[in-house]
């Protein structure tokens, strides 16, 4: 622990050092060394009184039982090997990189652990995940067009419930998925996750998409794992849209990795009933 702490005290002198500024001791002063550092990073808090009540918090989780942390919203990434979480509503950097572990709870309870890993240094992405569009089988699109995915050219609904997705993917991966529909009938199309592949149905997180571009985050679980596109029953429609679907490989760098005990990034243990892709967690950081 002492030797953790050096390092943390000398990281921070390293870095200030390192953009010609001299670290001001006196506004520092009696701050926990992970206060000192997380100060240094872009964006922190700057204020006295914000790097005040951090510090509370840090010390409440090395000297007490840890701190909750409510209505976080975030980004996460389930699958072993790439585990992180990203874009978090509420700053968690001051409580990366320290060994304290996380337990991130849904609204039903149920809960994932991990240790906060290293800060992220920016989001990275896979390949494309469209490969190919599917209309539905028992309810498509009246005309659909994507021959040249991942776009889609054409999706014209009257009558129906027009649904499209394209395939199954890989549970756990944190998916970036980004729209751009023009609509000359209509102004929306649902983007959502669901199950069966070729015949959606989508019951899981449900995002409008009007005209313009709109990115959105999805987390595939097992229980829901494709994404596709529908229109509302009897909803009339007639829309193109620019489509890319990428899995997410590392956090923003306002996120973390997470890893379990002996060190790799994944979690220390999931709920198979977790809820992903909610609007908000509670989050509770402890020493161990």
């Amino acid at each position: 622990m002492k030797r953790r702490i050096s390092l943390l005290i000398v990281a921070a002198l390293l870095l200030f050092a390192s953009t010609g500024n001299c670290l001001d001791f006196n506004k520092y002063r009696g701050f926990e060394p992970e206060t000192v550092a997380y100060a240094q990073l872009p964006g922190a808090a700057s204020t006295h009184a914000a790097l005040a009540a951090l510090d509370t918090n840090i010390r409440s989780i090395k000297y007490g039982f840890g701190i909750t942390l409510s209505s976080v919203a975030m980004n996460i990434s389930a699958v072993d090997g790439t585990a992180f979480l990203s874009n978090p509503s509420t700053d968690l950097r001051p409580y990366c990189n320290a060994g304290w572990k996380a337990t991130i709870t849904d609204a039903a309870g149920k809960y994932n652990t991990a240790i906060l890993g290293a800060v992220g240094t920016g989001e990275s992405l896979d390949t494309e995940l469209i490969i190919a569009w599917t209309n539905s089988a028992a309810n498509p699109y009246e005309a659909w067009d994507s021959s040249s995915p991942p776009n889609v050219a054409s999706a014209i609904n009257t009558t129906g419930g027009g649904r499209a997705d394209f395939g199954n993917k890989t549970a756990g991966i944190l998916t970036k998925n980004v729209f751009n529909p023009t609509f000359s009938v209509g102004t929306s199309v649902i983007l959502a996750n669901g199950v069966t592949e070729g015949n959606p149905v989508f019951s899981g997180i449900q995002h409008a998409l009007l005209g313009g571009e709109s990115t959105k985050y999805i987390t595939i679980s097992s229980a829901l794992p494709l994404i596709g596109l529908f229109t509302g029953q009897g909803t009339n429609v007639n829309y193109s849209a620019t489509c890319s679907s990428k899995q997410v490989l590392t956090p923003s760098n306002t996120g973390c990795t997470l890893l379990n005990a002996a060190g790799a990034q994944s979690f220390i243990s999931k709920d198979a009933a977790f809820t992903y892709n909610a609007a908000s967690y509670t989050v509770t950081i402890t020493k161990d």
